[in-house]
């Protein structure tokens, strides 16, 4: 599966200059479930360079098995994560654990850490990143 981040403007603000929206999107086969869950995830609860190491190092205290399971999330989003897999519930939804929402822990790690590094690039339409977390 291949990911891409991208920089999409939003236009000029009166007070706060050029506003600009950072945007994950998936290519490829099973396009709908990872925008839905692993996209939105990333966009909804990892803002800042922060957030993204936070969320890598619950992963790896979970992969080292120094935890069983760990919580990341807000903004209706909640990435549980256990051993080998990554469940995203978007929770002002009914269902939640569903299989749609369930990711390989590695490659979820990929897709957070590649989002890290599209954080650290600046605001701008060339700002582009594609990974593959397959």
């Amino acid at each position: 599966m291949i990911l891409e981040f991208r920089c999409v403007s939003g236009g000029m603000h009166p007070i706060v200059g050029a506003v600009w929206y950072r945007i994950p999107s998936s290519l490829g086969g099973e396009h709908d479930r990872y925008s839905r869950y692993l996209c939105s995830a990333l966009s909804m609860t990892m803002h800042t360079i922060k957030d993204c190491e936070e969320a890598l190092q619950l992963i790896d205290f979970v992969k080292s098995g120094k935890s069983v399971e760990e919580e990341f999330g807000w903004n209706d989003t909640l990435v549980t994560f256990r051993s080998g897999i990554a469940q995203v519930d978007i929770l002002i939804e009914e269902q939640q654990g569903t299989l749609d929402g369930r990711f390989n822990l590695d490659e979820f790690r990929k897709a957070v850490s590649a989002w890290r590094e599209f954080l650290l690039m600046p605001e701008s339409l060339e700002s582009t990143l594609r990974v593959d977390i397959a």
